[in-house]
């Protein structure tokens, strides 16, 4: 074989060796860790790693459930969650409704499980024209509660005028 030949064939297996590393690394660089690249959770979530964590923007419900160690219940709508984890700590923020039929009983567990409503707080804005409106943040909480308090939580929920019930939730850790 010619030389040229042979340097061509050399250049192109190098060539193809690199791009098989490089595809390598590029489909598992979010599981090991790498910052800014992205990897799927057990129960389906993307997330981007970052420099000291990693995001995830559009949360499953069972990540949701897993994560704000909350059961959603029959009725209920997770609209939007997202979930943000740094070294030791983590932030769950999550939009949730609830039909009318369920609407009541959902209101009820979650002040039983966080903290009666309190008077403190101020109301969010997606809340403006709903009735019955309750702010439970947990510091304020403390005594009133079943869900311990190693985690952090503010709960804003109201229900609109057509029966169903808006709730707002943030967890945090301590």
């Amino acid at each position: 074989m010619p030389k040229p030949v042979r340097v061509l064939i050399g250049i192109g297996l190098m060539l193809a060796l690199v791009a098989g590393g490089l595809g390598i690394l590029g489909s598992q660089a979010g599981d090991w860790g790498v910052p800014y690249f992205s990897f799927t959770t057990e129960n389906g979530t993307t997330c981007t790693n970052t420099w000291i964590g990693h995001t995830c923007d559009d949360v499953t419900l069972a990540d949701f459930e897993q994560w704000a160690d909350l059961q959603v219940p029959e009725g209920t709508t997770l609209l939007s969650a997202s979930y943000t984890k740094t070294n030791a700590d983590f932030e769950v923020v999550a939009e949730l409704r609830t039909d009318p039929e369920h609407a009541k009983e959902f209101g009820e567990l979650l002040k039983e499980k966080y903290g009666k409503c309190q008077d403190a707080g101020y109301r969010p804005e997606e809340l403006a024209d709903h009735d019955e409106v309750c702010l439970v943040n947990s510091v304020l909480a403390r005594g009133t509660q079943d869900a311990p308090l190693t985690r952090r939580w503010l709960l804003s929920t109201g229900v609109a005028k057509d029966g169903t019930r808006l709730t707002l939730l943030t967890f945090a850790s301590r």
